[in-house]
């Protein structure tokens, strides 16, 4: 296991240290490829509720636009909040918020302007509306889609992500509350810029494959 952490830690600082010597105009063109193929995938044209990551700023395939088409297309969108509250502060009743939660943003005004930026630089929902309800949580409601982000990705479906292990438990939450309620588990989609895809990622059992991975040239799936 600490090999694996090793090579995990050579692996993100190695594609990392690509990534930040890719022109912003690069990044700009291969995101919009992706957000066309992704459109015109099946998972996302048959999904009624759909999380996407919001893009930091850093290389990573923007999801700005595709947020804004998944509202125009009627879908319901749902955003990652990454929250240290304490219990009883302004936590849901069963929840601490010390992980992620995918909760939705309405409309593009929200989407434009709604959002704060947190000490990641990754804008995210408040947690309670302008009128004091608490958001909806897609835990709460199911998805049909989840579109995550990564360091780095390999042509067997594998993911290596930022290190914090949030996708891997939200997934694990989703299968299980899935089978408890009788229904599929969300599809996955990765993004991928072309410098992410490499022939083999390092993982352990707790890393979680994706079913498809998009990049610019491609989509794979698993």
């Amino acid at each position: 296991m600490a090999a694996v952490r090793g090579t995990k830690a050579s692996v993100r600082r190695a594609v990392r240290c690509t990534l930040a010597a890719l022109p912003r105009p690069e990044i700009e063109a291969q995101s919009h490829a992706v957000t066309e193929r992704v459109l015109a995938h099946p998972h996302f044209q048959r999904a009624h509720a759909v999380s996407v990551y919001l893009s930091a700023p850093m290389a990573e395939v923007d999801t700005w636009a595709l947020c804004r088409a998944a509202l125009c297309h009627g879908k319901h969108l749902y955003v990652p909040r990454f929250s240290t509250l304490a219990a009883g502060a302004d936590a849901r009743e069963s929840h601490t918020f010390a992980e992620m939660h995918m909760l939705r943003v309405y409309d593009t005004q929200e989407l434009e302007s709604g959002l704060t930026v947190n000490k990641w630089g990754i804008a995210e929902p408040a947690l309670q509306l302008p009128d004091g309800t608490l958001r909806e949580d897609a835990m709460d409601v199911g998805l049909d889609l989840i579109v995550l982000p990564g360091v780095a990705f390999d042509r067997h479906g594998a993911r290596l992500g930022q290190g914090r292990g949030y996708y891997d438990r939200y997934l694990a939450q989703c299968a299980i509350r899935a089978q408890a309620q009788g229904r599929a588990p969300p599809h996955t989609i990765a993004l991928a810029l072309r410098e992410q895809m490499l022939e083999t990622v390092p993982r352990d059992e707790y890393d979680r494959p994706v079913d498809v991975i998009v990049t610019a040239d491609a989509d794979y799936s698993f």
